[in-house]
């Protein structure tokens, strides 16, 4: 998420192949899976709730993109909003995190079934990480893989 004055930008990421360019294969592998649209539409739901809550004007594309990073092609929607007056950087943040892919969606029931399912706590298991300035701000969902005792 970013943040610049009162507009929120947020880059819903979800679904994902391995690839590089020019695989024109698995780019469209990715575009035509189900299992990995319907991640990408949890995350584009969570996403639309959670600036719905803060913001007015929210846009969302109707359909994503495929954004290539190295070995990786992920599906992209960017979605973006402009804050209500009341509306801050902290409550925002709560609003969006944990994202789909740390907490699973609907987030009240699937956290719910993760503490009983895993019977301990996560720990530092993800976190909004980035920088924070007097007129804006830039964070990214950081998660740590593998099964820590912190």
């Amino acid at each position: 998420m970013s943040l610049k004055g009162r507009n929120a930008q947020v880059d819903c990421l979800a679904g994902t192949a391995p690839g590089s360019l020019p695989s024109s294969e698995a780019k469209a592998a990715l575009e035509t899976s189900l299992k990995e649209g319907r991640e990408h539409d949890l995350v584009v739901q969570s996403v639309r709730v959670a600036l719905e809550a803060v913001c007015s004007e929210v846009r969302i594309p109707p359909e994503p993109k495929v954004r290539a990073v190295p070995g990786l092609f992920h599906l992209f929607t960017p979605a973006e909003g402009t804050l209500h007056a009341e509306a801050t950087l902290g409550k925002t943040v709560r609003r969006l995190h944990p994202t789909p892919a740390t907490g699973g969606w609907p987030r009240t029931s699937a956290l719910g079934l993760i503490r009983f399912l895993e019977g301990r706590s996560r720990g530092w298991y993800g976190a909004a990480i980035g920088w924070i300035g007097a007129d804006g701000a830039a964070l990214a969902e950081a998660r740590r893989h593998g099964r820590g005792t912190a």
